[in-house]
């Protein structure tokens, strides 16, 4: 397979960004967040779904998930899902990892706030722990 037949897959390091563009809903989009793509070999994707989220996992999920991928790409897919143990690749994962990052941003951005501060200072206040939300 050429490198063009190839240019509309996801990689295994790209799989987890790539996810959103397939427009899952339901269950299928729930079994999905929780596969990390292990391998690329042509145009076959496979997949482990973490053996922890894997309750509802059914073979007509990998029907509807494959559907996503040929309704989105250029050439058709084939693709395979097992249960198993998954490394940090999901795209549940990723979107783990950005809530931790905004929560961050959101706490620095409030410390470093010279009105909050002075607002504090003013009326003897405090930030209760865990009150900070950052901006959906």
């Amino acid at each position: 397979m050429s490198a063009e037949e190839a240019a509309d897959l996801p990689t295994m390091a790209s799989w987890p960004a790539f996810f959103n563009e397939l427009g899952l809903v339901g269950i299928t989009q729930s079994v999905a967040l929780h596969c990390e793509l292990v391998a690329v070999r042509g145009r076959r994707l496979e997949f482990v779904l973490d053996s922890n989220n894997a309750s509802l996992f059914q073979e007509r999920q990998v029907a509807a998930f494959e559907m996503a991928f040929n309704q989105l790409l250029a050439m058709p897919v084939e693709v395979s899902v097992v249960v198993g143990q998954v490394g940090d690749s999901t795209p549940f994962q990723l979107r783990q990892l950005q809530a931790a990052e905004r929560q961050h941003e959101a706490e620095v951005a409030l410390e470093q706030d010279p009105q909050l501060a002075a607002l504090l200072v003013e009326f003897d206040g405090t930030v209760i722990d865990g009150s900070i939300r950052p901006r959906q």
